[in-house]
């Protein structure tokens, strides 16, 4: 198998999660001159999500990902990655907090707060790699269920 990722599916994705990633930021709190945000990076982000979208779709038959198998992958991808440099102390664990709140939008959690101490967990699963794509797909599914009262 041998999944061809075409270039406008690689912009398309890049544009998405470039403002996914500045709405994390605002919502952070975080000053655009305080982080530096590595396109190569970015697009490596995206290059490794659409190669796991595609396998997915072949093995499995899948048409369409789901928003919690977006959520998983594309938080995976993007801790694991680190596209986020910082030029400014005191956001250490940058790339993982916003990760997870990429995570969070990308399945419709607007505000994560009442699931807060989730969030901690998840971020601690995100930066010390103990969490794998199909656990963060499954741990998305089950937040959005709660949020949503399903």
């Amino acid at each position: 198998m041998n999944p061809q990722i075409t270039e406008e599916e690689v912009r398309l994705w890049e544009a998405h999660l470039a403002l996914a990633l500045t709405t994390a930021l605002e919502k952070l709190g975080v000053p655009p001159q305080a982080v530096q945000v590595e396109r190569s990076t970015l697009v490596d982000v995206v290059a490794r999500f659409l190669k796991d979208k595609k396998r997915l779709q072949y093995f499995h038959g899948i048409d369409e990902l789901s928003r919690e198998n977006r959520a998983g992958y594309i938080s995976y991808w993007f801790a694991r990655l680190h596209p986020i440099q910082l030029l400014a102390e005191g956001h250490s664990g940058l790339n993982d907090v916003v990760a997870a709140i990429i995570g969070f939008a990308t399945v419709d959690i607007v505000s994560p707060k009442p699931l807060y101490p989730v969030l901690k967990e998840l971020v601690y699963g995100l930066r010390y790699r103990t969490l794998t794509a199909p656990a963060l797909v499954m741990i998305f599914r089950l937040l959005q269920e709660r949020a949503s009262g399903d």
